[in-house]
């Protein structure tokens, strides 16, 4: 059995990997982007036969719609599924994991974004969420708020066509579902019965924030509103989410544990990664080297 799970960068797709993976324990773990699959693919061998796999749609990372489209053509997978959530959710998420190794943004842009953060906490309505969503493009940032807008419509149109030309052969999975850990419908498309994983390896538990949804109401305002309606509802009607529910909380409030304190950790892992990352090669080079004078000269 060869599954393959894709959605949006923070729509669950790790979480259910794990879920998807412990119901099929025969199938190997495969995750990570194209190049991890390759090489994962030629050590199993034959094994590769039966895996659970999953790639978030990143056009950047070369994973456009296109490129996934070939792969799992040409991996011939059993299972597909694409996993979405809505949105307005998926990008306060997005928001503020992007701060994860920076990536490749500065400090002066983490301090200027987490400023706007911390005084959405202490007034939800006095920052905007676009302005703090500015910061999620490329490492020149903040964006202009009409690139902003641009980019996230053109994500969307793409995402919009793609999951449009799904056929009944994928299913399509709610991230809202997996917190609620509705797996029926899921479990039968399957054939195996799919149940909540009890622990994350320490790797992935770092990109957990709420294990929620809902969210946005306290984080977007009714001028966020007038800037994501257009973008998001498209999308939105086509997957099943209420594209007419903009309704805000009457009296929003912003925990720090779930916004600048997890900011702040986001950041911090990803400094322990690149320190660990470094220590792992250089201990490579150290082996080679020391191994290449221990050889008896020819």
């Amino acid at each position: 059995m060869k599954i393959v799970i894709l959605g949006k960068g923070k729509s669950g797709t790790t979480v259910l990997m794990h879920m998807v993976a412990a119901a099929f324990p025969e199938c190997r773990l495969v995750p990570g982007g194209f190049r991890a699959h390759i090489r994962d693919r030629r050590k199993a061998g034959a094994a590769a036969d039966s895996l659970v796999c999953k790639f978030t749609y990143n056009d950047k990372k070369g994973r456009s719609f296109d490129a996934v489209t070939r792969h799992i053509a040409d991996e011939g997978y059993h299972r597909k599924i694409w996993v979405t959530r809505d949105p307005r959710d998926n990008a306060v998420s997005d928001a503020l994991f992007r701060w994860r190794r920076r990536h490749g943004k500065s400090r002066r842009q983490f301090r200027a974004c987490l400023s706007l953060v911390e005084r959405k906490e202490r007034d939800p309505r006095a920052v905007d969420f676009s302005e703090i969503y500015r910061f999620t493009g490329d490492r020149g940032g903040p964006e202009t708020l009409e690139k902003m807008i641009a980019n996230e419509h053109n994500r969307y149109q793409r995402m919009t066509d793609f999951v449009n030309g799904l056929g009944p052969d994928w299913f399509i999975f709610k991230y809202e579902d997996l917190v609620d850990e509705k797996f029926t419908a899921l479990s039968e498309y399957l054939g195996r019965e799919v149940v909540p994983t009890a622990e994350l390896p320490r790797e992935d538990q770092v990109k957990v924030r709420t294990k929620t949804y809902g969210d946005w109401r306290h984080w977007f305002t009714e001028e966020d509103v007038r800037v994501f309606e257009p973008v998001f509802a498209p999308y939105m009607e086509l997957v099943g989410y209420d594209g007419g529910d903009w309704a805000l909380d009457a009296e929003p409030t912003v925990d720090p544990a779930t916004a600048s304190l997890y900011m702040r950790r986001i950041a911090s892992e990803g400094r322990f990664d690149r320190l660990r990352g470094v220590k792992e090669r250089m201990g490579r080079l150290y082996g080679a080297a020391a191994g290449f004078v221990g050889r008896n000269p020819p």
